[in-house]
């Protein structure tokens, strides 16, 4: 709800921009406002930096879960082992019974703690890159003289525009890979 409040903020802010822009020319000729749209997600997900970070997540994930995958069947040898041990005293079983509990207890902390970790290493490098790609729309913004860059999910928002709204993702994508080599 929040995305799409903002969303048609900037809609808003965009269209009395357009207004407010277009009546105070020196000439009094009407100049067709530049708009472009970037698809972020796109670009963050084919760029090679996202591609890398997904990549290095991705073999982050796995060797977490082969080291879960271990603990469990460590876990599950020593459930088994208390299952078919019949000879432990009450007391002795109570006390393998608790420590299986607590170390599955352990093992489920664990994984929230993984799961916790790679979100916010996922949101840092993210973050990181969408920064990197702002900067390389200001600049595209600058040399090519556009006077408004939304994201695509805003550009949806707008059910009517008399302006051409072009798409430079592609332009962004390779300007952003050449800028990382």
């Amino acid at each position: 709800m929040q995305n799409f409040l903002f969303r048609a903020f900037l809609v808003g802010a965009l269209l009395i921009a357009s207004t407010n822009y277009l009546p105070q020319k020196a000439n009094a000729q009407e100049k067709d406002l530049r708009i472009a749209i970037v698809k972020m997600n796109e670009a963050l997900n084919r760029s090679e930096a996202g591609r890398r970070s997904k990549n290095i997540l991705l073999a982050s994930k796995k060797q977490k879960e082969e080291e879960l995958k271990s603990k469990e069947k460590q876990l599950n040898k020593l459930r088994s082992d208390l299952e078919a041990n019949i000879m432990l005293s009450p007391e002795a079983r109570s006390n393998k019974e608790e420590e299986l509990r607590a170390k599955m207890q352990d093992m489920r902390k664990e994984l929230q703690e993984a799961q916790m970790d790679l979100q916010s290493r996922e949101r840092k490098l993210t973050e990181t890159i969408f920064g990197e790609l702002k900067t390389v729309i200001q600049l595209i913004a600058k040399e090519e003289k556009y006077d408004f860059i939304i994201d695509e999910g805003a550009a949806q928002v707008i059910l009517f525009s008399k302006f051409n709204f072009i798409d430079i993702t592609e332009k962004v994508i390779k300007r952003y890979n050449a800028l990382n080599k």
